[in-house]
């Protein structure tokens, strides 16, 4: 054992004894001498360098942590990997220096020169830099917290998917650098300059910017979440697909911006205008009717591309009331309802921002003013997409604010949002692990894999409900008149047994018997309602080589009847039965890109008018 340990003593002496060789080297100036003795592992912490030609020195892997390297010329020099850590750069010259990966954590540099340095991948937790000039530097997926930049030159600079959390940067340039994917959340930045940079798909939310600028800059996919912007200039910037949200933007300079598809708070008008449109083709309408006002919005082509438009048109008049626009840019668009209210209609889109996805209600007036009231951030991921037809979030009216149903992807878990018309909202959730889908009408049902279906509050799970033997069937339309549960569609076959034809409705209660209609006919689609009185159902048939059909049949039997083919002006796309003030209505989608409305009634369809913009 004492051997062992003389023999460790012994090393270490050797050891120590080396490496003063090799730092009278370096302070000698014999710079090829070093490189070529020096071993792999080099360890000079805590020496004193300052001062010294080291031009072209090969210090890579070497620790240097609370080395004094002040006033010294490590211009072309290799630190790939070295430990910087605390150490002193004042008035250093590290000119096109090799920190490839280096540690610079609590290092401290003043008026020293980093110009073209390859600095990539660098950590600099709390480090500082003071009047430094990183001309042509390299700084690409470098990182760290609670950096302090303060009055450095960075023309020209790389930064691309940088990453400085609580950072501080002052009285700084960064013209014409690059700072695509750049992360400084929750940092001060103040009096810097940022004019002509890439900063595309950058984040600078819940940051403090003041009194600079970001003219001429490429901002697109740019996220400021509830970042506090005073006294900065985005003039001539290209703001596609920016994210304000959080923010009140009507005190920023965007003059001359390009804000296309920009992302605003809610309340704030958007700062890009939606020309009148020169052609309306309705495709694929969101639909609903007040009173006797119908609402819908559908994704318009346009030239200069999709535009979200609505119509307003009065029932009882036959006429177009207004044509405005909903300030959502169609590429952006997850998903979308409407639904009716006391005081017009609500237009619900999801929106996948660059800071999050959001959920974005607006109200439209009968008089056609649009007004974005609310938006929630989606803290869970949702599919869009429908699963076996079953929608995934669902919306309604009650008591005087709006709930948002939304089914999360992973458990799943069912989240209730309950927003007020002043934006207030709260959340709620609760597992329902077999979820399919949801539901919609005044009661939200979920259905589940087990096929039972079961009444949804913002507190929990209600009412367990049976389907009807052959629900969902292949295609099925639902709704509901108060807590009861009703539904149309059309049979699936099974194990190479083609399906069986007509149409089929029944409700959900126990023992409910289901009725058939056009039993010898393949029928297309269907859709059923009931209006507070009657049960409605539609559904479209196409004999051999002939135009669609559409049939329209009362599930007592009342009425039974076919829309004669010559009040029909086009060949029909989608149908859609929709209530109101116990009235029941069924609109055509054509495609020739209008509407047809019909007041059902028990002897005939009555015509209301087509809706367009030139009706």
């Amino acid at each position: 054992m004492p051997h062992t340990k003389l023999h460790r003593l012994k090393n270490i002496l050797i050891r120590d004894v080396h490496m003063d060789q090799l730092l009278k080297l370096l302070r000698d100036g014999n710079i090829d001498q070093f490189n070529s003795e020096r071993p792999f592992e080099l360890n000079f912490f805590a020496e004193d360098l300052s001062g010294l030609s080291l031009q072209r020195v090969d210090l890579s892997g070497a620790n240097l942590e609370k080395a004094d390297l002040s006033d010294s010329n490590l211009e072309d020099a290799n630190l790939s990997k070295a430990k910087l850590n605390g150490a002193d750069l004042t008035n250093t010259n590290m000119n096109r220096c090799n920190l490839f990966r280096a540690k610079l954590n609590e290092l401290y540099a003043e008026t020293s020169s980093f110009e073209e340095a390859d600095m990539r991948q660098t950590s600099m937790n709390e480090a500082e830099f003071h009047s430094c000039s990183f001309v042509g530097a390299q700084l690409v997926e470098a990182k760290g917290y609670g950096i302090i930049w303060n009055g450095n030159k960075g023309d020209f600079i790389d930064l691309s998917n940088a990453k400085f959390k609580e950072g501080s940067f002052t009285k700084s340039s960064f013209t014409q650098g690059t700072l695509d994917g750049i992360r400084i959340p929750t940092s001060t930045v103040e009096d810097c300059n940022f004019s002509q940079t890439s900063m595309n798909k950058s984040l600078l939310a819940s940051s403090s910017i003041k009194n600079s600028s970001f003219e001429e800059s490429n901002l697109s996919l740019s996220n400021w979440n509830e970042a506090a912007i005073e006294n900065t200039n985005f003039s001539f910037c290209n703001l596609t697909r920016a994210d304000f949200t959080g923010m009140d933007i009507t005190k920023l300079s965007l003059h001359e911006c390009n804000q296309t598809d920009m992302h605003t708070d809610l309340g704030q008008k958007p700062h890009f205008d939606i020309p009148d449109p020169k052609h309306l083709f309705i495709e694929m309408p969101w639909t609903a009717i007040h009173k006797n006002i119908l609402f819908s919005c559908w994704v318009n082509p346009e030239t200069d591309g999709s535009v979200i438009r609505f119509i307003i048109f009065d029932l009882k008049k036959g006429s177009t009331l207004h044509i405005g626009s909903i300030p959502t840019a169609p590429s952006l668009l997850k998903g979308a309802q409407v639904i009716a209210t006391p005081e017009g209609f609500v237009f619900l889109c999801f929106e996948n921002r660059p800071s999050n996805t959001y959920a974005i209600f607006y109200q439209i007036t009968n008089k056609g003013k649009c007004t974005r009231f609310g938006q929630i951030p989606l803290t869970y991921t949702v599919d869009f997409q429908t699963r076996h037809f079953f929608p995934m979030y669902a919306l309604r009216f009650i008591n005087g604010h709006i709930e948002l149903y939304v089914l999360g992807r992973n458990a799943p878990k069912l989240h209730v949002h309950q927003l007020k018309f002043t934006g207030e909202f709260n959340e709620n959730a609760y597992a329902i692990p077999t979820a399919e889908g949801l539901l919609q009408g005044e009661t939200i049902f979920v259905s589940t894999k087990g096929g039972a279906v079961c009444s949804l509050s913002a507190r929990g799970t209600d009412t367990i409900l049976e389907p009807p033997k052959g629900f969902p069937g292949r295609f099925f339309s639902t709704d509901t008149h108060k807590e009861n549960l009703i539904a149309g569609w059309l049979a699936a076959g099974e194990q190479g047994i083609p399906p069986q034809k007509g149409v089929f409705a029944s409700g959900f209660e126990d023992n409910a018997s289901t009725i058939r209609f056009h039993n010898r006919e393949t029928v297309q689609s269907c859709c059923i309602i009931h209006d507070g009185t009657n049960i409605w159902l539609a559904y479209t048939i196409a004999p051999s080589f002939e135009a669609t059909e559409v049939w329209v049949s009362q599930a007592n039997g009342t009425a039974q009847y076919n829309i004669p083919m010559e009040d029909i002006e086009d060949e029909i796309d989608t149908i859609l039965l929709k209530k109101s003030n116990g009235k029941a209505y069924l609109i055509l989608s054509l495609i020739n890109g209008t509407l047809q409305v019909f007041q059902l009634s028990s002897q005939k369809a009555i015509a209301l008018g087509t809706v367009s913009q030139f009706s």
